[in-house]
């Protein structure tokens, strides 16, 4: 792909839902009026202390992540909004109108995609379930292992186990 490409679908994808279509989807998967208000207030929250989506993206880490509430230097607000926009920020990456970082990815301790991936009918699920199967199939094929590998294509028996390096055990 070519560097001004990849900047022209950068650009797309930083971008935020329009209220509409996240209503939308609010209103046909939360069930809970309290609840659907409550992420409709935090989506507005964010999109008011981030109108441009890539302000968040250029935000310290800890920012964005949202859950160190005493760390010096962002204000509690700040910090709040991060973590309240979660279900949102989900939501762009899921349709998207955004791609993330690793840092950012890893950094959460809970993405509640398979529920989302569900409800808008994408195929994450069954796409991490089929890569996890050919990577399984490819470790099982002789010609992919390494030879240096402990295992060969011979059942692991209890001779060929290396012995437990817990004394313990």
């Amino acid at each position: 792909m070519s560097p001004a490409l990849i900047q022209i679908v950068r650009q797309r994808v930083r971008q935020h839902a329009p209220v509409e279509e996240y209503d939308a989807y609010l209103e046909r998967w939360v069930d809970d009026p309290v609840y659907r208000r409550m992420l409709r207030h935090y989506r507005d929250e964010f999109v008011t202390n981030y109108p441009d989506v890539a302000t968040w993206f250029a935000a310290p880490l800890f920012e964005r992540v949202g859950h160190e509430w005493l760390r010096a230097g962002v204000p509690r607000a700040r910090q709040t909004v991060c973590h309240r926009a979660r279900s949102y920020l989900h939501y762009l990456g899921l349709r998207g109108y955004a791609w993330f970082d690793w840092d950012w990815l890893l950094a959460i301790a809970r993405h509640r995609i398979w529920e989302l991936d569900e409800r808008l009918g994408l195929s994450i699920r069954q796409d991490a379930d089929s890569l996890v199967q050919e990577a399984m199939q490819a470790w099982l094929l002789p010609e992919h292992r390494s030879h240096d590998h402990a295992l060969d294509s011979k059942p692991l028996t209890p001779s060929r186990r290396q012995p437990s390096r817990c004394s313990h055990w």
